[in-house]
């Protein structure tokens, strides 16, 4: 699993089970802030539809973590004001970063758990885009619903 990606589903985990990973890799090995989790703003890109250009819609606020796991660095950044999440994204990225031994295990666990949280994020969204979906308006409908015979409008 590349950091993207993991990073994209850590962003919307529960807290208290971030939390209980981190708190693992604090068990098990030597965990020290290298730079403390601390507010930032960065860019936000987007993609434009029809041209697919990107381009930046504005700032975000964010918090950003350096740590070190048993000597490898790890890097953490979380949108808002989240400096625990940014610490646990940042010792969890150290862990996936890491060639010892010691930690495949654990990396295993963790990757099997995020496979699981992300089909469970997106079961979620699914159910959350076809509530939004009900809503949704077909102005060409609208058109011929309120045209005369010749499809203007009667108004």
């Amino acid at each position: 699993m590349n950091s993207e990606r993991r990073t994209r589903i850590l962003q919307t985990v529960p807290m208290e089970r971030l939390s209980a990973w981190v708190d693992e890799v604090g068990r098990l090995g030597d965990v020290r802030r290298i730079k403390p989790a601390r507010p930032g703003l960065v860019m936000m890109r987007a993609r434009e539809t029809v041209r697919q250009e990107e381009f930046y819609v504005g700032e975000i606020h964010v918090c950003e973590s350096t740590v070190s796991v048993d000597g490898e660095w790890g890097y953490g950044v979380a949108m808002g004001n989240q400096p625990e999440r940014a610490d646990g994204l940042a010792v969890l990225d150290a862990v996936f970063h890491s060639s010892r031994e010691k930690w495949k295990s654990l990396v295993r666990e963790i990757e099997d758990w995020l496979v699981a949280e992300e089909a469970r994020q997106e079961e979620a969204w699914r159910k959350e885009f076809a509530l939004v979906r009900r809503s949704r308006v077909d102005f060409e409908m609208m058109d011929e619903e309120d045209g005369g015979p010749d499809g203007r409008s009667t108004i």
